[in-house]
């Protein structure tokens, strides 16, 4: 899961992906598109920015559930430490009544 996080990630962060977000960000603060592009080109453009703004989100969302996922992981150790503790001490009051 990690892996295909990151791979998302690199996705985001490639050339292609930086240039093409850098061209609409202009675009939209002129209003203007740099080149006159068909109606095929500006359904795909739109195609991508849906598709990058639904990547952004669930990596959001998986970055909680790690997070979440990580909380409870340590409360997990906590509770194993206290066990481990209790168990000894249980061991160690049988050994005595044995004796």
């Amino acid at each position: 899961m990690r892996e295909a996080v990151q791979e998302m990630k690199d996705h985001m962060v490639s050339p292609a992906a930086v240039a093409f977000m850098e061209r609409h960000k202009r675009e939209m603060l002129t209003g203007k598109p740099a080149t006159q592009k068909s109606s095929s080109d500006l359904l795909d453009a739109s195609m991508v920015s849906a598709s990058s703004r639904y990547i952004e989100e669930q990596q959001a969302t998986q970055q909680l559930i790690m997070d979440q996922q990580d909380q409870q992981l340590e409360m997990v150790s906590g509770s194993i430490q206290v066990l481990k503790h209790m168990s000894s001490r249980v061991g160690e009051e049988l050994d005595e009544q044995g004796m």
